[in-house]
């Protein structure tokens, strides 16, 4: 199995091309200018503490008053619910294809999330803030679970414009 060493690449975030029907999709769907998008996927409450995460977002509050909501629970049970954030529009009941998520990931001021591919792939467009597992969790298999991983930051993502949490 081949692999590459830390100085042979640095990034590997894709690009996302949009065709003309996806532009109108979304200028027909978004109407904020600016706005921020949180992301808690099915292992969300298995990583890192979700206390790194909510701090961050508290910071932001105030300058984003709208957002975009996927999560596997409802937002009004979710750990994000007594923040005081406005304009929630949650996503997951819409049944949005993956390519429109990522869509409002890319023009999302900022985005908020677990370490997920949909959280990574989004870097290069906005500012993005990704909750970790530097523990191994139950994805990663029984005999690994609740084991320290060596690098999780730097062993397979190599996305340089995240910020890990």
């Amino acid at each position: 199995f081949w692999q590459f060493t830390k100085n042979e690449i640095q990034d590997t975030t894709p690009d996302f091309y949009l065709s003309a029907k996806e532009k109108d999709w979304f200028n027909d769907f978004n109407k904020y200018d600016n706005y921020g998008y949180i992301l808690a996927s099915s292992s969300f409450e298995n990583g890192d503490p979700i206390e790194n995460l909510l701090s961050v977002i508290d910071d932001y509050k105030d300058k984003i008053k709208n957002w975009y909501y996927y999560g596997e629970v409802d937002f009004k049970n979710s750990s994000f619910n007594s923040m005081g954030l406005s304009n929630i529009i949650e996503v997951k009941p819409l049944n949005l294809t993956i390519r429109q998520q990522q869509l409002l990931k890319t023009k999302a001021k900022v985005n908020f999330g677990n370490e997920t591919g949909m959280s990574l792939w989004t870097a290069k467009y906005s500012k993005s803030y990704v909750l970790g597992h530097t523990k191994y969790t139950a994805i990663h298999g029984k005999e690994y679970e609740g084991k320290t991983r060596k690098n999780p930051f730097s062993s397979g993502n190599f996305i340089k414009e995240v910020v890990y949490l």
